[in-house]
């Protein structure tokens, strides 16, 4: 048992940089504002509906009854300005958990009248975490109110243009910045894996992958698009008309998904999986028009794609091009 809780001990609280930490936090931070700032306006006319329409979900099933839509309204602008504060990492102890909150509640509400978007749940997942972690501990407000923005930056220029190697210094890191991205990539492949398990529980079972199960999906969805939007993808026509070639995706699509899990033990083929997703999700575009707008930017898998030694390498190019230009200037 001790064997056991050790190695399990060194798996999630591994190691890790405070920078790369910081750094998911403002793409995935700012990614957030970007993405409740475009839907203010959808999410307000929302909330005006018939109350009739409100089915609640998640944590919104703690209502009776729906928010009066002003009330909504005043949530969703507050919402956007904690969601500021959390990207730039200031008062940090504050906005982190409070827009996490707040993005669960505001998606959570959104979700409870008419459909339930799947695709929004992964992003206030990774928000969640970082707004319970250490995520602004660097590249943040916070992190300069000890000292001026001056300082600091001779700090990092200091830090970052005398390093010669290709690999990172470790001076620094600690299991509190390693682990929340451990459990980033966790919840992000528990999407994938729950995804094959619905598709293999569901009525067809595995036949979903053996072709016929996948080509009706393909043929349903294109005859609806045909009589209902501007008309069907052309490739869902040869995919629906070549069973071999359902199956092959099927199969693939059940592999990628199911095996996600593998990805989570080595950061290499990590990344090789996320690459892999990537191209799958554009395969879905390419066959049924469907845009998994969070997985089609590649921000879903920045916990795999943003590694200690890209985020060095910025670092580096960035305090260099900085003191070089310095000396032309003297």
């Amino acid at each position: 048992m001790r064997r056991l809780l050790a190695a399990l001990d060194r798996f999630w609280f591994v190691e890790g940089s405070a920078a790369r930490l910081a750094a998911l936090r403002v793409i995935l931070g700012t990614t957030a504002v970007i993405f409740l700032g475009l839907r203010m306006q959808q999410y307000g006319n929302i909330a005006e509906t018939s109350a009739d329409l409100f089915e609640p979900v998640g944590v919104v099933t703690l209502l009776a009854n729906p928010i009066p839509s002003f009330i909504f309204e005043i949530v969703l602008f507050v919402t956007l300005i904690v969601g500021v504060a959390f990207a730039l990492g200031w008062r940090f102890g504050v906005s982190g958990p409070l827009f996490a909150a707040l993005l669960l509640l505001v998606v959570s509400y959104r979700n409870s009248w008419s459909m339930i978007y799947h695709v929004d749940n992964l992003l206030v997942l990774h928000i969640l975490v970082l707004g319970l972690t250490r995520s602004a501990d660097a590249f943040s407000m916070d992190a300069l109110r000890s000292r001026s923005v001056f300082e600091a930056w001779d700090r990092f220029v200091a830090e970052e243009g005398d390093a010669e190697t290709s690999s990172p210094d470790k001076r620094g890191w600690h299991w509190e910045y390693g682990y929340p991205i451990r459990l980033l990539c966790a919840v992000t492949i528990a999407v994938y894996a729950l995804s094959a398990i619905a598709k293999l529980a569901g009525p067809v079972g595995l036949n979903w992958a053996l072709g016929e199960g996948l080509r009706n999906q393909v043929g349903f969805d294109a005859l609806r698009k045909e009589l209902l939007e501007g008309g069907a993808q052309p490739l869902a026509y040869l995919v629906f008309n070549n069973i071999p070639l359902a199956t092959a995706i099927g199969l693939s699509a059940i592999a990628l998904e199911l095996g996600s899990i593998v990805a989570l033990f080595h950061e290499r083929i990590g990344r090789l999986w996320a690459v892999a997703a990537y191209g799958m999700h554009w395969g879905i575009y390419a066959v049924m028009g469907i845009a998994f707008w969070y997985q089609l930017t590649a921000l879903a898998f920045a916990p795999f794609l943003v590694s200690e030694g890209l985020v060095h390498w910025c670092r580096v190019q960035i305090a260099r091009r900085f003191r070089a230009r310095t000396v032309l200037r003297a």
